[in-house]
């Protein structure tokens, strides 16, 4: 039973991977992968506050709280490793580009 919930997991975490890199695809101008993430983590009102933000250390701040949301709902499936999540929000090292084979 717990193997067919953590299967339906990755399942889930990858179906959101892909419908988000989908969304990246068919916006205007310059959207980052992190960005994306950020955004889904965050609750509405930080999403509105971390685009007023223009310093980079006050963005890095949302996209760890972010981060931490996210690793907190994934780290029991396994789909992802905490070191690329971290590249992924753009958290500690520098931004990861996210290509199509790496979540499909």
């Amino acid at each position: 039973m717990e193997s067919n919930m953590i299967e339906y997991k990755n399942m889930e975490t990858q179906a959101f991977l892909k419908q988000g890199i989908q969304e990246l695809n068919m916006r205007d101008g310059f959207y980052t992968f992190s960005t994306f993430l950020t955004e889904h983590w965050l609750e509405p009102e930080e999403v509105a506050a971390y685009h007023e933000v223009t310093e980079v250390p006050e963005q890095a701040k949302f996209r760890e709280k972010a981060y931490r949301r996210c690793y907190k709902a994934v780290q029991s499936t396994g789909v992802v490793s905490r070191p690329t999540l971290r590249q992924w929000f753009g958290v500690g090292k520098a931004e990861k580009i996210v290509s199509r084979e790496e979540v499909s």
